[in-house]
């Protein structure tokens, strides 16, 4: 969960592509910090201690700020924005959240009116309507949730199309995917 290493990575994969060399399949290991839903708080399965140290030793934005620490990149200060902003900016990341994976059906939950949309802007007296990239990317957002949120799944026997493997796969009860079996076959 680096995340240096993850853009070296990707990178190097963008660059063989991009020359040329075929594809290249990435997995990225990661660690969920919450449970899958709001119904599921995440600690039936693992305990709060475990989601702690995992969180404490291996958080990628925490090993980044440490990073950029370590070798002067930053200050302690650049890293304390001032609360109300921080403050604001989650509440926005979690409408947003909230929103598109439709558990949010009233508009104005959290924070200003409705048609507030642009970062900070109404507070500083800006130009609530943003600049022509603040429009752009609004819409790429609006466009995305929409897909997101009304279209249809795909037929389930799409779900195999374009994966191409060697070995049949053999299903054994009590295993997950990711486990390696051998074949009886």
């Amino acid at each position: 969960m680096d995340v240096l290493s993850v853009r070296e990575a990707t990178r190097f994969a963008a660059d063989h592509c991009r020359a040329g060399k075929g594809p290249i399949l990435m997995e990225l290991q990661t660690y969920r910090y919450h449970g899958h839903s709001m119904s599921d708080p995440g600690v039936s399965y693992r305990t709060r201690e475990e989601i702690q140290e995992v969180r404490s030793k291996s958080d990628p934005i925490s090993l980044l700020r440490e990073r950029m620490l370590s070798n002067n990149m930053a200050s302690a200060e650049e890293f304390k924005p001032p609360s109300e902003v921080w403050d604001y900016g989650m509440v926005m990341v979690l409408r947003v959240l909230l929103w598109v994976k439709g558990l949010m059906f009233t508009p104005n939950w959290f924070g200003p009116a409705p048609g507030f949309r642009n970062g900070l802007g109404e507070f500083s007296g800006e130009d609530p309507a943003g600049s022509e990239m603040d429009v752009e990317i609004r819409k790429e957002v609006d466009d995305a949730a929409q897909f997101a949120t009304s279209d249809p799944e795909p037929p389930l026997e799409d779900l195999c199309n374009h994966v191409f493997s060697n070995n049949p796969p053999l299903d054994v009860r009590g295993t997950h995917p990711w486990s390696k079996l051998k074949s009886v076959s």
